[in-house]
């Protein structure tokens, strides 16, 4: 499993090679909306009854998602740990699933996190009964318990999932507690 670290707030020494939101162009309504979303209710968690814990970039190829995710990391001073949809799949049984879980358990005991996932559509693609699918359907089971978890114990764990294929994903992913915010890219 391949993870990144945003920041360490031991390694204060290159804050010059920081990105943070103003290396971000074009993106302001975006970078409000995460503000909002992220960054607030990790400073003020007093302040938020519901936390919205997953938010899905959309938006075509170039247009910031994983320069965003990294700079939200940054602003947050969060533990940041970033996957491509399929860096977890494994041809074992049972393995895929173990791997998501130990990527929000990762998230869980180095909070405040962001979980970046990119490729998203290719991990937590709708379900349906064939064959082939099996295994897909037990990911998208996986990502949903865990993320039902991280709301249900008010974890500071943000899932950002970055798509340019969203009529691709799940409809129970898209709901409200889950991934139910989705953030426009501007192109």
């Amino acid at each position: 499993i391949k993870t990144e670290q945003a920041h360490s707030k031991e390694d204060d020494n290159k804050q010059e090679n920081k990105i943070t939101f103003k290396d971000v162009g074009g993106q302001d309504s975006a970078i409000s909306e995460l503000k909002r979303s992220v960054i607030f209710p990790i400073r003020y968690p007093e302040a938020f009854n519901v936390v919205n814990h997953g938010i899905i970039l959309e938006g075509g190829p170039g247009t910031g998602k994983t320069l965003v995710a990294l700079a939200l990391a940054n602003e947050a001073d969060a533990h940041y740990i970033k996957i491509t949809g399929g860096d977890l799949e494994s041809k074992w049984a049972g393995q895929t699933e173990e791997n998501w879980r130990r990527v929000f358990k990762d998230a869980v005991d180095n909070q405040p996190s962001i979980i970046f996932i990119d490729e998203f559509d290719s991990a937590a693609r709708q379900r349906d009964d064939s064959a082939n699918s099996r295994y897909d359907n037990k990911t998208v089971n996986q990502i949903l318990s865990l993320m039902s978890d991280i709301e249900k114990n008010k974890d500071q764990v943000f899932v950002i999932a970055a798509t340019n294929k969203k009529d691709l994903l799940d409809s129970a992913i898209l709901r409200s507690g889950r991934f139910g915010k989705s953030i426009l890219m501007n192109n």
